[in-house]
C-alpha cells in the first residue's frame, strides 16, 4: 500500500513539454465560406479583446505586483476570472502580443485548422542559444525551436524512430530489470519503522529518470542510482535541468527584457544551457564510439533509437538525444509522482489496480514483456485522471493557422494564441465531480459503471491564494517606521546622542523607538536597509533566500578588491562575490574547506601548537599573581595568526616570541585589528567615501594592502614548498592539506581563499576564545563541570586531543555555544530578501537589504530563561540535563552563531576545531580566574575585548 504524509504534490508546470507532441497531420478543416464570413464579418475586432495593458501586466507581475509570487498558471486564472475566457496578454520588450483562451471547443477549433506544418510560439531563449551560441552543436535548432518546412523535415526523420510501437517494445526488458533495482532501492531508503520514503525521494526519482532516458537515448547506464555525488557532472545536470525549466518560464512565458539587455537571469539560463549541452553531447559521443566499436550487426528491428537516428544523421542524433534528456527528467518523475499520488489517496482505486495486475503478474517480481502489457486498461486509465488532476504541462501553443473567430472576436492568422488547460481540466461545469480521481471515466462503457455524464471534459480549481491575500492586507514599504536622514545624522555624528554607542547599541536604541522592525533610509551612495529583530522574521528571510543567497555590507572590501588590486582578486572572492559568481567559488572550495575527514587532519598540528602556547603562559604570567599579562590580547592574537596559518599556508610563521614592533607579522596584526574597526566605521555607518575618499578610506586602502601583500607572500612560499615537496614525496589524496587540494583546484581560488582565511581568523578566532575563558572564570562551577568531562579523555595534562578522543565533549560543545550566545563575536547577519516577503504586517519587496539583528535577541529574557546567566546545560539534551524545558524552548533562528544555508561560515569547522583545542587545554591545565572589573566587549564590524585579558591561571596538581 502506497501512503501520502503531509506534503501536497502539485504540477508546477509553466511551459509547454520541449520536444512537442506529435502533431496532428489532419488537413485543415474546410470551412464553409459563407458562414466563415459571416462570422467574420460580425465578430468585433482583435484590438476590442479585452485583457490587461502593458503597463498593468509589469505591475502586477514584477516585484511588487499583486501576482508576484503567483506562478504562471494561477496568474492566467486570475484574469480570466477578471475578462472571462478570452483575453490578451499584450506583448512587450520585443514579444508579440499573447491571446489566452479558456474553452475546449475554442481548443479544437485552433488545433483542427493549426495546418500541416504546425507553428507554436517557440521558446526564444533556447532558439537563441542553439542558433547565436552553440550553432557548432545545434546546426539544426531540432523539435523545440525550428518551424515550418525545416521543423516539417526534423519531424519527418525521426519519427519513424521515435513513434514506432515496435521500438519501443525493445526497451521493456532493460527498463523493466532497472525498475525492479528501483524497487530494491526504495525498500532500502525507506524508514525501517514508519515504511516513509525519505525527504530527498524526489531526487532520487530524478535520477532514476535520468538513468532510464539514458537507457533509450544513450543505449547505456549512467550508473547514478548509489549516492551520487554533489560534485558530479549527473548532480550539477540534474540541478540544471530543473533550473532551465524555471528560468524558461521566467524568461520566455513572463515579462523580462532579456531581449533588450542580457538580464541576470538570462545569463544564468545560457550558463545552464551550456551544462546541459555539454553533459548531453559528451555522452552522445560516448555512445557513438560504443555503437562503433560494437563487432556484431544487428538486424534493423533489433537496433536501437540512437543507432537509428545516427544512421539518419549523426547530427539529428545528437540534438534528439540532448532534448530527450532535457524533457525526459522533470517531467517523467513529475508525471509518476502525480500517478503514485493520487493512487496514495484513492486506496480502492489503488486496489483495483493491484487485482488488474494481478493478472498478468502473478508474483511481485515477475517480469513486464510486451505482451502482458497489452491489455492494462485501468493503469491506462489511473495515469491518465492522474495527468488530469495533477498535470505535468498547463499549457500549450499555436499560431492561429488562418483567421479565425474565438467567444466573437477576429484573430488573424499568425497570431500567438495560449491553450490554457490547467484549470479546466478540474471546471465541475465539464466533469462531473472534477476534483475526484475517477480512472473510471475513461473506460469504455462496457468497462465502467460509472455514468456517461460524469465522463465529458476538463483543470485546476481556484487556488487557495493566501500570500496574496496577505500582501494585499500588509502596509507598503514606505509605512515602515524609522528615523529620517537627518534624525540618524544628528544622532550618530559628533554631539549626536548615540555618537558614544557602538553600532549594536544603536540599534537597540531604535528598536526601543520604532519596535522589531525599522527601517535605515539609505544615503551617500547606500541603500535601505530594514532590520529585525524576532528570530521568527530571521527564519522567514533565512527559508525563503534561495539558493544563491545575497548578503551585502562589504562595500570597501568590493571596491579594493576590483577597481586597486584586480591582478590578484580575479574573483572577488566568498567575501563580496553574489549570484552565480559565489556559487562557482563556494562550489569549488565546499569540499575542501566542510569536510570532517580534512578538519581532522590538523588536530595533532594544532593541538602540539597549543601545548607550546601553554608553556609560554606560564612563563608570562606574574609569578606571584598568576595574572596573564596586560599585552595577552596580543599574544592570543598571534597565536590565532599562526594557527590559522598552519591552516591556510601549511605552515608556522614562528612569531610566538617577542616579536619586533616593525616585522611585517606585528604590521599585519596591527592591519587586521584596523581592518574591522574600519569596515564598521565606513560599511555599516553614514560615511562618504562613495562620493569622495575620506581620511579613513584611505587609512582602510593602506590597511588592505598591508593584509593582502602580506598573505599573497606567504601563499606563494607556501606553494614553492608545496612544489618542491611534491617533487620529493607522493602524498595520498586523503592526506594532502587544505592549501594543496586548493591549488589543485585553482591556484587563483587557493589565493583568494588564504587570505580570506586569514584576514577572517585572527580576530574573530581570539575574540570566541576570550569570551569562553571569560564566562568559564566568572563561572568557576561550570568551569569544573567542564574539567571532569576533558579528565575522562585527557587523564594527564599533557595528554593529546585526537579526532577519536574529541567525537563525545557535550559539555565542551555547550559550552562554546552558551558564551558565544552571550557574547557573540558578531552581531547579527545580512541578507537580500529572496523573494516578496511581509514581516511584522510590512510589504517587503524581493532585493531589500535587511540585517538580521541577533545580537541583543540572545540575551532577550522574553526568549531565554535566566538569559544573561551562563548556563552550558540549554544546549544539552534533556537525558544529558537537569534543566527545565522551559529553558530551552527557542526558536533555533535566536542563535545561529555561524550563520545559517548556503552562505553558513566556510571557515566553521576549523574556527570550532581551534576554539575546542585551545579551550580544552587550557581548563584541563589550569584554573582558569578572573578577578577584576567585569569585561566588556566593544562592537567594531566584529565584538572584540575592550579591556585587558588579565586572566588569573593557577596550575592544577592534575
Amino acid at each position: 500500500m502506497i501512503r501520502v504524509g503531509s506534503t501536497f504534490v502539485r504540477s508546477n508546470g509553466q511551459g509547454s513539454c520541449l520536444v512537442r507532441l506529435f502533431a496532428t497531420q489532419v488537413s485543415s478543416v474546410p470551412v464553409e465560406e459563407t458562414q466563415f464570413q459571416n462570422d467574420w464579418n460580425t465578430a468585433l475586432p482583435y484590438k476590442k479583446i479585452p485583457g490587461p495593458s502593458w503597463l498593468t501586466l509589469i505591475k502586477d507581475m514584477l516585484p511588487g505586483g499583486k501576482f508576484r509570487t503567483l506562478n504562471l498558471a494561477d496568474v492566467m486564472e486570475q484574469y480570466r476570472l477578471q475578462y472571462g475566457d478570452i483575453f490578451k496578454m499584450p506583448g512587450m520588450f520585443g514579444r508579440p502580443d499573447n491571446v489566452v483562451v479558456f474553452d475546449p471547443k475554442d481548443f479544437e477549433t485552433v488545433y483542427r485548422t493549426e495546418g500541416v506544418w504546425p507553428v507554436r510560439a517557440s521558446f526564444s531563449t533556447v532558439e537563441y542559444y542553439r542558433k547565436n551560441i552553440r550553432p557548432d552543436i545545434f546546426s539544426s535548432g531540432g523539435l523545440v525551436v525550428e518551424q515550418g518546412k525545416e521543423w516539417a523535415e526534423f519531424r519527418t526523420a525521426v519519427n519513424p524512430v521515435m513513434m514506432q510501437p515496435k521500438i519501443v517494445k525493445l526497451y521493456v526488458p532493460k527498463l523493466d530489470k532497472f525498475v525492479d533495482e528501483f524497487i530494491g532501492r526504495m525498500k532500502k531508503i525507506r524508514d525501517s519503522q514508519t515504511y516513509e520514503l525519505p525527504e530527498n525521494f524526489e531526487e532520487e526519482l530524478n535520477k532514476w529518470s535520468l538513468e532510464s532516458i539514458c537507457i533509450i537515448a544513450l543505449d547505456t547506464r549512467l550508473g547514478v542510482m548509489g549516492n551520487l555525488d554533489k560534485n558530479s557532472k549527473e548532480h550539477e545536470f540534474i540541478a540544471a535541468v530543473k533550473s532551465f525549466f524555471y528560468l524558461l518560464s521566467v524568461l520566455d512565458l513572463k515579462p523580462s527584457m532579456w531581449k533588450i539587455f542580457p538580464t541576470a537571469d538570462f545569463k544564468e539560463l545560457i550558463r545552464v544551457s551550456d551544462v546541459i549541452t555539454d553533459f548531453s553531447f559528451y555522452h552522445v559521443n560516448e555512445a557513438k564510439k560504443r555503437l562503433e566499436s560494437r563487432t556484431n550487426t544487428e538486424s534493423g528491428d533489433e537496433q536501437s533509437v540512437l543507432e537509428k537516428l545516427i544512421k539518419i544523421d549523426p547530427k539529428v542524433a545528437t540534438i534528439m538525444a540532448t532534448d530527450m534528456f532535457v524533457a525526459g527528467i522533470d517531467s517523467t518523475s513529475s508525471a509518476i509522482t502525480s500517478v503514485l499520488y493520487n493512487l496514495a489517496k484513492n486506496p480502492d482505486k489503488q486496489e483495483t489496480l493491484r487485482n488488474e495486475l494481478r493478472k498478468i503478474l502473478p508474483e511481485k517480481d515477475s517480469p513486464l514483456t510486451p505482451q502482458n502489457m497489452s491489455n492494462l486498461p485501468y493503469l491506462r486509465a489511473c495515469i491518465k485522471e492522474a495527468m488530469r488532476v495533477l498535470p505535468v504541462l498547463t499549457t500549450n501553443f499555436r499560431q492561429a493557422g488562418q483567421d479565425l473567430v474565438l467567444k466573437g472576436y477576429k484573430i488573424p492568422k499568425g497570431t500567438e494564441v495560449v491553450l490554457q488547460s490547467a484549470f479546466i481540466q478540474v471546471d465541475e461545469k465539464l466533469y462531473t465531480n472534477a476534483k475526484k480521481f475517477i480512472p473510471e471515466r475513461w473506460l469504455r462503457n462496457e468497462e465502467s459503471d460509472l455514468s456517461k455524464e460524469a465522463k465529458n471534459i476538463s483543470s485546476l480549481s481556484d487556488a487557495e491564494i493566501q500570500f496574496q491575500n496577505e500582501w494585499n492586507m500588509a502596509l507598503p514599504y514606505e509605512k515602515i517606521p524609522g528615523p529620517s536622514r537627518l534624525t540618524l545624522l544628528k544622532d550618530i555624528l559628533p554631539g549626536g546622542k548615540f555618537t558614544t554607542l557602538n553600532l549594536p547599541d544603536i540599534f537597540e536604541e531604535y528598536r526601543q523607538q520604532y519596535g522589531e522592525i525599522f527601517k535605515m533610509i539609505g544615503m551617500f551612495g547606500k541603500p535601505d536597509n530594514v532590520l529585525v529583530f524576532d528570530p521568527k522574521d530571521f527564519e522567514t528571510i533565512y527559508r525563503t533566500e534561495g539558493v544563491w543567497p545575497v548578503r551585502r555590507g562589504l562595500d570597501t572590501v568590493e571596491h579594493y578588491r576590483r577597481k586597486v588590486r584586480p591582478d590578484i582578486f580575479g574573483g572577488g572572492g566568498l567575501a563580496i562575490e553574489q549570484g552565480k559568481e559565489w556559487a562557482e567559488f563556494r562550489t569549488a572550495v565546499n569540499p575542501v574547506m566542510m569536510q570532517p575527514k580534512i578538519v581532522k587532519l590538523y588536530v595533532p598540528q594544532i593541538n602540539k601548537f597549543v601545548d607550546e602556547f601553554i608553556q609560554r603562559m606560564r612563563k608570562i604570567r606574574d609569578s606571584k599573581t598568576y595574572e596573564l599579562p596586560e599585552n595577552f590580547e596580543e599574544e592570543l592574537n598571534r597565536w590565532s595568526l599562526e594557527a590559522i596559518s598552519i591552516i591556510a599556508l601549511d605552515t608556522r610563521l614562528g612569531i610566538m616570541g617577542n616579536l619586533d614592533k616593525n616585522s611585517k607579522e606585528h604590521e599585519f596584526i596591527a592591519a587586521a585589528k584596523a581592518f574591522f574597526y574600519l569596515l564598521s566605521t565606513l560599511d555599516f555607518k553614514p560615511s562618504l567615501w562613495k562620493i569622495f575618499p575620506t581620511t579613513d578610506f584611505k587609512e582602510m586602502m593602506r590597511v588592505l594592502d598591508v593584509i593582502t601583500d602580506f598573505t599573497l607572500h606567504q601563499v606563494n612560499e607556501a606553494k614553492k614548498r608545496i612544489e618542491s615537496s611534491e617533487r620529493s614525496s607522493t602524498k595520498h589524496e586523503n592526506e594532502q592539506s587544505v592549501l594543496e587540494k586548493l591549488i589543485k583546484i585553482n591556484p587563483n581560488i587557493a589565493t583568494v581563499m588564504a587570505i580570506d582565511m586569514i584576514t577572517a581568523g585572527v580576530d574573530t578566532t581570539s575574540s570566541a576564545i576570550v569570551s569562553v575563558l571569560y564566562n568559564l572564570a566568572k563561572n568557576p562551577e561550570k568551569q569544573e563541570v567542564l574539567r571532569n568531562e576533558l579528565r575522562k579523555i585527557l587523564p594527564e595534562k599533557s595528554s593529546p586531543l585526537t579526532p577519536q578522543n574529541m567525537t563525545n565533549l557535550p559539555y565542551l560543545r555547550a559550552c562554546i555555544k552558551e558564551a558565544l550566545r552571550i557574547h557573540p563575536v558578531v552581531n547579527g547577519n545580512f541578507r537580500e530578501a529572496g523573494k516578496d516577503l511581509i514581516l511584522k504586517g510590512y510589504r517587503i519587496p524581493k532585493g531589500t537589504g535587511i540585517i538580521l539583528q541577533s545580537s541583543h535577541t540572545q540575551v532577550d529574557e522574553k526568549l531565554y530563561t535566566n538569559a544573561k546567566k551562563f548556563i552550558p546545560e540549554r544546549w544539552l539534551r534533556d537525558q544529558e540535563s537537569g534543566l527545565s524545558n522551559e529553558a530551552k524552548n527557542v526558536n533555533p533562528f535566536t542563535f545561529l552563531p555561524f550563520g545559517f544555508g548556503p552562505r553558513m561560515c566556510i571557515g566553521r569547522r576549523f574556527a570550532e576545531l581551534e576554539i575546542m583545542l585551545f579551550v580544552s587545554k587550557v581548563v584541563r591545565n589550569f584554573c582558569v580566574e578572573w578577578k577584576r572589573p567585569d569585561l566588556k566587549f566593544k562592537a567594531t564590524s566584529i565584538n572584540i575585548p575592550d579591556g585587558n585579558l588579565q586572566f588569573q591561571i593557577k596550575d592544577l596538581e592534575n
